[in-house]
């Protein structure tokens, strides 16, 4: 959830950032691949630099406004993810969006 959050946040700052000459989207995909469930989370927002995406996942980072976030979002779900033995990688680039993917182990049936 926090990254549809986070997503919408970003392409809002986008929004006020162009006027009337945007729309934001936010794609959600599953698929598997290699024997690994993916979700991933793309947005059109206002996207991040290397030095930004270096730093997203530490707590207390935020690039928000005073207020506005505290930086936790980001480390806690980093934290969850990598608990479970799962991974996560983001790809962005400024004024383009982010791309969040989350990689999980196959489950066995019961």
């Amino acid at each position: 959830m926090n990254f549809m959050v986070n997503a919408c946040q970003a392409m809002k700052d986008a929004d006020q950032a162009q006027a009337n000459h945007y729309q934001a989207q936010l794609v959600v995909n599953m698929y598997e691949h290699d024997n690994e469930l993916i979700i991933e989370f793309r947005d059109n927002g206002k996207g991040m630099d290397e030095a930004i995406c270096n730093s997203i996942f530490e707590p207390f980072f935020t690039t928000k406004s005073e207020g506005q976030g505290v930086g936790l979002g980001l480390a806690i779900s980093y934290g969850i993810i990598e608990r479970h033995g799962e991974r996560i990688d983001v790809n962005a680039e400024p004024d383009k969006g982010s791309m969040f993917s989350i990689y999980l182990p196959p489950t066995e049936a019961t």
